[in-house]
């Protein structure tokens, strides 16, 4: 008996698989669709990227000064104690990752 309901259910299941086919069919025209068209904002995102790049630059710029200006006041004619001088070399680290995150974020949305 059971191998007579699937045997009885071809048919049902063969128009129910040619309607699912059409349909991706159609899917796949409209994509094919949308990817012909332009993005509408591009000239608005390649200014913003331009302008990001730019802003990047001069807080690494900055960053740069204000450590070399906080590097020539921190020089006293006592040396720093150890953990100072850690905990300064960990700060810097975190903003070099920190910064490269955000480098690495900004190029996801580049073309």
């Amino acid at each position: 008996m059971r191998l007579g309901n699937l045997l009885a259910n071809i048919p049902q299941r063969l128009e129910h698989e040619k309607r699912n086919l059409e349909t991706l069919n159609h899917q796949v025209n409209e994509s094919r669709e949308e990817l012909k068209k332009t993005f509408p904002q591009e000239q608005s995102l390649a200014e913003k990227q331009e302008k990001l790049n730019r802003l990047t630059l001069e807080l690494n710029r900055d960053n740069s000064k204000q450590n070399q200006h906080e590097e020539v006041q921190a020089s006293p004619s006592k040396p720093m104690p150890l953990s100072s001088r850690i905990a300064k070399v960990q700060d810097a680290e975190e903003g070099k990752s920190r910064r490269q995150e955000a480098k690495d974020e900004s190029r996801e949305f580049l073309p």
